[in-house]
């Protein structure tokens, strides 16, 4: 049961779960379960530092909502050697990078909604809160505002930055509430 949690957890890393979703997903692959047992599981794994948990924060209510989990692996390469997919970046990982260093730093870091846009991180820390959007590409203008249309919901007391692969210069300074830093910056700033 844990290798078979484990592949799942892989496998939708940095999607939005619940536990029962999770088990209707095992019992689609014939492994019948509960969710009381699922739960044990999840406790096992989370215990044993081998996947974090990354709650959802409501803005429009203003509260960590205990169940649309997601789920990231201690280390991105997990994913990869559990769901024998071989891409070197793509935005799973990208997310799952990002998140780790947020923890790391000290961040307390929950997924982001508000209104019908998710926010891929908010980042709390000494009741300073920076909301990050992970965008793989920003390939044209369209990518770029579906980036950052939850970031432009709100309200400017909020630290707002969008992290790419890729130094991002053309739509730096367009909106100016908003940083914006590639990955590699990131990570050694």
């Amino acid at each position: 049961m844990t290798k078979q949690l484990a592949y799942h957890l892989a496998h939708h890393a940095g999607t939005t779960q619940n536990i029962s979703q999770i088990v209707d997903s095992l019992k689609r692959h014939h492994i019948t379960t509960s969710n009381k047992t699922v739960d044990f599981y999840l406790q096992f794994l989370q215990t044993s530092f081998i996947f974090y948990p990354c709650k959802e924060y409501d803005f429009s209510r203003r509260h960590v909502k205990s169940t649309n989990i997601r789920y990231y692996p201690v280390d991105p390469s997990i994913r990869q050697a559990l769901t024998l997919k071989k891409n070197v970046l793509s935005q799973r990982i990208l997310e799952n990078i990002v998140f780790i260093d947020l923890l790391s730093q000290g961040y307390q870091v929950y997924s982001g909604r508000i209104k019908d846009n998710e926010i891929t991180f908010v980042a709390i820390k000494n009741d300073i809160f920076t909301c990050i959007q992970i965008a793989y590409s920003l390939a044209d203008d369209g990518a770029y505002r579906r980036a950052i249309s939850g970031l432009r919901q709100l309200s400017a007391k909020y630290k707002k930055l969008l992290i790419t692969v890729k130094p991002a210069l053309n739509y730096a300074g367009l909106d100016p509430d908003i940083e914006i830093i590639d990955l590699y910056s990131w990570l050694t700033n």
